[in-house]
């Protein structure tokens, strides 16, 4: 049998590793399922988007067992590694033209867009809002994640999935209609970000106005006050798109998946 020290392997490397067939073919499968069960996190330098790409559609226990670990990993490094003065909850575009592919990675936009949601809702733990996510399409909804495990977490937040249309302003409508029917979270509890994740062919938020100014006149009708629409912060990410960054109207506007891209640095102009 092939002797392989898997602590020196490559984070990327290991998730394909266990996508292959190597594994099986020389043997290593339950040595590496008793290596891996022991590490609650693993190293991994990529997009959490790879980590699903990498674990497929019917994931074998190791590809489930390194999801876990990696996912965890990633999460973990966030959260060390920035100091979160956004509290981000991810709005993610539910709508069919969502199954089209990412750009910069082999992946539809809709699973893209919620391996990023099942990343940000972890970064979101605390308070009511915690481990919450917003999808819309004619409607909107937030949810809750349910799980254990990353990978249960991910299974949970596909099983949802509203069709037809592209209307934001549906969940700028249910934002606010939490805080009127909720006079007992304060405002430090609410989430002080939208993270967009969509293609962006949204619907026409009013005529001769943007999504972005009707979303603060909603914002401010429903008892918001103006200081916290001040520090609100929205990112449109269109993962359609090839073009670059830009910062307009308040909002940072992101273009695709690219490996090299400083996204994260990208997000901080709003931090």
């Amino acid at each position: 049998m092939m002797q392989i020290d898997f602590n020196t392997i490559h984070g990327r490397a290991l998730a394909q590793l266990v996508s292959s067939k190597f594994l099986k073919n020389q043997g290593l499968g339950e040595k590496y399922a008793a290596w891996i069960a022991t590490k609650p996190t693993a190293k991994f330098t990529g997009f959490v988007p790879e980590l699903v790409k990498n674990m497929g559609v019917d994931p074998n226990q190791n590809q489930v067992l390194t999801f876990n670990a990696q996912f965890n990993g990633l999460v973990e490094t966030a959260k060390k590694g920035v100091e979160q003065s956004v509290k981000f909850i991810t709005v993610i575009d539910t709508s069919d033209s969502m199954n089209s592919q990412s750009v910069g990675i082999d992946l539809a936009n809709i699973y893209t867009a919620k391996s990023m949601g099942l990343f940000f809702a972890e970064m979101l733990d605390k308070g009511p809002f915690a481990s919450s996510w917003y999808e819309f399409s004619d409607k909107a909804k937030m949810h809750k994640i349910k799980g254990t495990t990353p990978y249960e977490k991910w299974v949970d937040i596909n099983q949802s999935r509203e069709c037809c249309s592209t209307n934001f302003q549906a969940v700028v409508e249910h934002f606010c209609n939490i805080k009127k029917q909720n006079p007992s979270i304060t405002e430090d509890q609410f989430p002080n970000g939208f993270l967009v994740l969509s293609d962006m062919e949204f619907n026409i938020a009013h005529l001769g106005y943007t999504n972005t100014e009707v979303l603060f006149a909603k914002f401010l009708a429903a008892g918001f006050s103006q200081e916290f629409c001040n520090n609100f912060k929205i990112v449109f990410w269109n993962l359609a798109s090839k073009l670059m960054a830009t910062l307009q109207e308040g909002s940072l506007r992101l273009m695709g998946m690219c490996k090299t891209s400083s996204i994260c640095q990208d997000m901080m102009v709003l931090v």
